[in-house]
């Protein structure tokens, strides 16, 4: 997730509503790449032109603190509900499938920083065992996103 190029607001919503689908297991908030997928798919709001995120994250240095993550994620939360209360009050529908689904993202980003379970318990767990699987058919998905 870290790698994709994030060029198009459609290839944006793509992956992020294939990640809404998805189960959380156990909770990232402090794993270095769960903190550069959060820097990448936030900047991408500002920079594709969804919503004005950059303000509350441009002060990266705190941002490994789960209470910090949680705030500026309710900030933008809040933005775009605002944002999609005013568009159905004027009678625009062009963006409301779109904030939903990024509004959804948002919520996963929060269970996910919430979640009672972190990596490093799960993978101390003896009985249980968290590392990297491959699976075919998601590589084909992500590579599918590719061409759009």
């Amino acid at each position: 997730m870290n790698y994709n190029r994030l060029n198009t607001k459609k290839e944006y919503l793509k992956v992020i509503s294939y990640l809404n689908k998805l189960e959380v297991v156990c909770n990232f908030e402090n794993h270095s790449e769960f903190l550069r997928f959060l820097q990448i798919y936030m900047r991408s709001l500002t920079r594709l032109g969804i919503c004005h995120a950059r303000e509350y994250l441009d002060d990266y240095s705190n941002f490994e603190q789960a209470s910090t993550q949680i705030a500026k994620l309710e900030l933008i939360k809040k933005q775009l509900v605002n944002t999609k209360i005013h568009h159905q009050s004027l009678g625009i529908v062009a963006m409301q499938d779109d904030l939903t689904i990024i509004i959804a993202f948002l919520d996963k980003l929060l269970e996910i920083i919430q979640f009672n379970i972190n990596l490093a318990n799960l993978q101390s767990n003896n009985d249980r065992r968290a590392g990297l699987q491959v699976n075919r058919s998601h590589l084909e998905s992500f590579d599918n996103l590719e061409n759009c």
